[in-house]
């Protein structure tokens, strides 16, 4: 069966949009000082280990050992490091003066990381602490993104194809097929946007990181209000045209209080993805209840139920109980990513071939 034109440029135009964003977020990123460092938190959560890369800059460093300090080309610039600064997401930070402390930090990292020599204090396994001075390069080689970095890039392009693909099926609900769009919508600004800032060596410009973490957090809730939409209208109609306005209404203050972080209104944002998170999985379960006795519709409804019970609480578990007890995260983002997609793929056939 041959694609129809209207079918085919809606992908290609999806594809095309999800290639340039692509090539934007890895433009971005390979525009970043480079140390070749391998950095991550010590066993001990208070100091940072340090692999180094053989043809990086900081390729003399002993391998395995403790990065302490980095020194500023002056002299005066000096930060000592530990593992907040290698933090992923900082909207897992518990609070608001937690999350200034941390892009406060970056930045004076990344003012020192441009300068053309850097001083790196470091503890070697033999527990001598030494300094090397290196010079960083310009631009992060392309070839040093890590895996994560390629694995949220691709999520992101594949989810605005499905999102295309979906919206071209015209034998499902318009109104789903539009929700579900706008849920893929919502996950490629996540992915794409934290692919830039979750896999950095070590610092971000101050400014970038903030605008990409902005565009993460609207990206998930755009994305939950497609998705709490979509539950709301299909497979069964439970809510009145009007009334898919609810959602965002009560998720869109409770995220303008968030970015705006005021003082006296701050709200975290996990408390939005939390919400949504509660809103979505409570419509499943009760679209389930509504059509148990429609074999189809229920095999359909127990398929995506188990996916939801996986990918929400897998979510719950590894990032926000996390989030919120000041705990390390148990996943990366990128593996969380890559779970969401395949409930996604999951959730568009359904909506697409079983008009669900």
């Amino acid at each position: 069966m041959s694609i129809r034109f209207p079918a085919f440029y809606q992908i290609s135009a999806a594809l095309l949009l999800g290639l340039l964003s692509a090539a934007f977020v890895t433009f971005l990123a390979v525009s970043q000082p480079w140390l070749g460092l391998n950095l991550s938190a010590a066993e001990d959560g208070m100091r940072v280990s340090v692999q180094t890369d053989a043809t990086g800059p900081s390729a003399a460093m002993h391998e395995g050992g403790r990065l302490v300090q980095i020194i500023g080309q002056d002299g005066r610039a000096r930060m000592t490091l530990n593992p907040l600064d290698l933090t992923e997401e900082p909207d897992t930070l518990s609070t608001p003066e937690a999350r200034a402390q941390f892009y406060e930090r970056q930045q004076v990292l990344f003012d020192i990381l441009s300068g053309t020599t850097v001083s790196l204090t470091f503890q070697s396994q033999r527990n001598d602490v030494q300094t090397l001075a290196v010079q960083p390069l310009p631009k992060r080689p392309l070839t040093d993104l890590p895996l994560p970095f390629w694995v949220q890039i691709m999520v992101g392009v594949i989810s605005l194809l499905l999102a295309a693909w979906v919206v071209s099926q015209t034998s499902a609900d318009p109104a789903g097929r539009i929700a579900f769009a706008l849920a893929c919508t919502g996950l490629w600004l996540c992915t794409h946007a934290a692919a830039l800032y979750s896999t950095r060596e070590l610092a971000l410009n101050v400014s970038e990181f903030r605008t990409a973490s902005m565009l993460n957090y609207i990206g998930s809730f755009v994305g939950g209000i497609g998705l709490v939409n979509l539950f709301l209208v299909c497979p069964s109609r439970i809510a009145r045209p009007w009334q898919l306005w609810i959602a965002p209404l009560v998720i869109l203050p409770i995220a303008l209080m968030s970015l705006a972080n005021l003082e006296g209104l701050a709200v975290s944002r996990q408390v939005t993805v939390t919400l949504i998170t509660l809103a979505f999985v409570a419509l499943v379960i009760v679209q389930t209840i509504k059509c148990w006795r429609d074999p189809v519709v229920r095999v359909v409804m127990t398929w995506l139920g188990i996916s939801v019970i996986i990918c929400a609480g897998g979510y719950i578990v590894a990032i926000i109980i996390p989030a919120f007890t000041g705990q390390a995260q148990k996943m990366t983002q990128a593996h969380a990513f890559a779970i969401i997609l395949i409930f996604y793929i999951a959730l568009g056939v359904a909506v697409a071939r079983y008009r669900l």
